[in-house]
């Protein structure tokens, strides 16, 4: 116990690497675990959640729930990390903001939720056309092509549902 029972960023860090240990080698629970303790390690530092640390975590902890195909927790982890990132970066067009809209759309995807996945496409779109001196640089094409492509699955789903 060299740091007694105070909060230390390398307890945090020692978590986080066990969550990926873990992760590696697919004990799911386990590492879900480690990366909430390390999460709760870096709250008792900083005394809230808005840390860029954090958002990495809760990205993480969605990349382990998306490989255990439970999407809505995957989806709901990447909300707060786009909430915590929102709120250290402000208005400002982040290019981690920038593609977590872009992971969220493609989970959304994945839950056949395709208006929400359009919303998603669209404010990457949107981030991309604020942030690109380039009107035809190739991530805007992409991105366009994405929010057509996913207006094109939801019109597929509303008619084939009738």
């Amino acid at each position: 116990r060299i740091y007694g029972h105070a909060a230390h960023p390398d307890i945090a860090n020692l978590y986080e690497d066990m969550a990926s240990m873990f992760d590696a080698q697919e004990d799911y629970s386990k590492a879900l675990q480690y990366y909430e303790n390390s999460i709760a390690t870096l709250v008792s530092i900083h005394g809230h959640t808005h840390h860029p640390d954090i958002a990495n975590l809760y990205e993480n902890m969605a990349v382990v729930h998306y490989s255990q195909a439970d999407y809505s927790k995957a989806l709901e982890c990447l909300e707060k990390t786009l909430n915590i990132l929102i709120a250290v970066h402000g208005a400002v067009p982040h290019p981690h903001i920038i593609e977590l809209h872009s992971s969220l759309a493609d989970v959304c995807e994945l839950l056949l939720d395709f208006p929400s996945a359009v919303r998603y496409y669209q404010e990457r779109l949107s981030l991309l056309q604020q942030t690109s001196a380039d009107a035809d640089h190739i991530d805007i094409a992409n991105a366009h092509e994405k929010v057509i492509t996913a207006h094109y699955w939801s019109w597929y789903h509303d008619v084939n549902d009738q």
